[in-house]
């Protein structure tokens, strides 16, 4: 039976049954392949022709690393445009391969131009000589630094250090000045004589080039305190002097503070001023309120006494009252030493002495001049001066000690006195 035209229709053709063979020649167009459907495979080797590629369809991604080699660029198609900025470096210039007409003119400039490149040869003119002598001289400035070589030298430059050394012989008279010797280069061994301060003195030593208290009782000689020194010192009178010997206090003491409290006498000579056991237990020796001594007259204070040591209050000097006094004072909750200190109107002045305070027997004193200073002493050592808070008052002696911890305290006093201008 014969088919009709357009009768065999999609599916009366079995699947698989349209083979090679009954495809006719140039029959599959390209509506009649699918999309995507010619894969690699599927091309034969050599069949993209440079005529079956679309044109600005190969792109760098589609260009396998190192596949345009020399043979495939073409002569002249690496133009100008073709070339990056600063693509071009030494390294991918040949040897001589820049040629005069290659650049431009004032190309070379200072900078292009190596070191002692520019050779006589290559100057079109003859350079001028210098003349001679130069005019003006050729400076310091002018000669580069090392480019003087012993070459140039008309002279044997003299070798340092010199051998043999110069001796006295081929030195000028006066030749060595000031200025020529080196600081510190004069050692003892240089000089000629040994020096020191002529004697005697000229002019002699004045009062003011004395420091106060410079001159201890061991700088003086037996014999010198003449009778006319000794009766000026007389013109001061001795108020009270007490050296604590025997068994009984001199009348003008009174004793007084906490119960516990005692004066004791040492085995020797002196008063112990001893507190009681308990914290806080304060006890003194003074006048009992009798205030005797006159700040106008410039009293002189001195005292030998030793202390205790830690946890305690200590005070001695001439006193007023609690807001106007004079002398030592001492706290070890604050500080191991003693203080100088001047009171009045309840404000103080106190100078740290350095000096720490212990069973040490020393010798205090200190000196009021009026109201203008008060100047303080440690076995002869002026240790303060002050110049403010002088309390103008009458006063009398005192030493008082309070403990600060459950423990019994002491001052013990040697001697003591007081001295005055002698009343007129």
């Amino acid at each position: 039976m014969a088919l009709q035209p357009n009768e065999v229709k999609t599916e009366h053709i079995a699947p698989g049954a349209v083979t090679t063979p009954k495809i006719a020649d140039e029959a599959v167009t390209t509506a009649k392949i699918k999309d995507s459907a010619i894969k690699t495979e599927k091309i034969a080797t050599g069949a993209v022709t440079g005529s079956k590629i679309g044109e600005g369809q190969i792109y760098g991604s589609k260009l396998r690393a190192g596949a345009v080699r020399a043979e495939k660029i073409a002569a002249g198609a690496i133009v100008t445009s073709k070339i990056g900025e600063a693509q071009v470096t030494a390294s991918r210039l040949a040897d001589k391969s820049v040629t005069t007409e290659k650049l431009a003119s004032g190309a070379v400039t200072t900078e292009k131009i190596a070191n002692a490149s520019v050779t006589p040869a290559k100057l079109s003119f003859t350079p001028p000589a210098v003349a001679r002598p130069i005019t003006p001289p050729v400076a310091t400035a002018e000669i580069g630094d090392a480019q003087v070589t012993p070459a140039k030298l008309s002279f044997i430059p003299v070798a340092r250090p010199l051998v043999p050394p110069i001796v006295a012989a081929e030195l000028a008279g006066d030749s060595v000045e000031t200025d020529k010797i080196k600081d510190g280069a004069v050692t003892p061994a240089k000089l000629s004589f040994v020096p020191g301060v002529t004697r005697p003195l000229v002019p002699p030593v004045a009062t003011d080039e004395i420091a106060d208290g410079a001159v201890t009782e061991p700088k003086l000689a037996e014999t010198a305190l003449s009778n006319r020194l000794i009766a000026g010192y007389l013109q001061r009178q001795c108020l009270f002097l007490d050296e604590f010997l025997g068994a009984a206090l001199d009348t003008r003491w009174v004793e007084s503070g906490t119960p516990g409290g005692k004066i004791e006498a040492m085995f020797y000579q002196g008063r112990n001023v001893v507190t009681g056991p308990n914290s806080n237990d304060v006890y003194r020796l003074s006048f009992g309120g009798i205030v005797q001594i006159l700040y106008s007259s410039n009293p002189y204070f001195s005292a030998r006494l030793a202390t205790s040591m830690g946890n305690v209050l200590m005070l001695f000097g001439l006193f007023y009252d609690i807001d106007h006094y004079i002398g030592f004072r001492a706290n070890t909750s604050l500080s191991p030493n003693w203080f100088t200190v001047t009171r009045a109107g309840g404000v103080d002045v106190e100078t740290d002495t350095n000096l720490a305070i212990g069973s040490t027997i020393r010798d205090y004193s200190f000196v009021i001049d009026g109201t203008h200073s008060a100047k303080f002493y440690i076995d002869g050592v002026l240790k303060a001066t002050h110049a403010t808070h002088i309390p103008a008052q009458r006063f009398e002696p005192i030493f008082e000690v309070k403990t600060i911890a459950n423990a019994v305290k002491k001052i013990e006093i040697n001697k003591m006195f007081v001295l005055m201008d002698k009343l007129t």
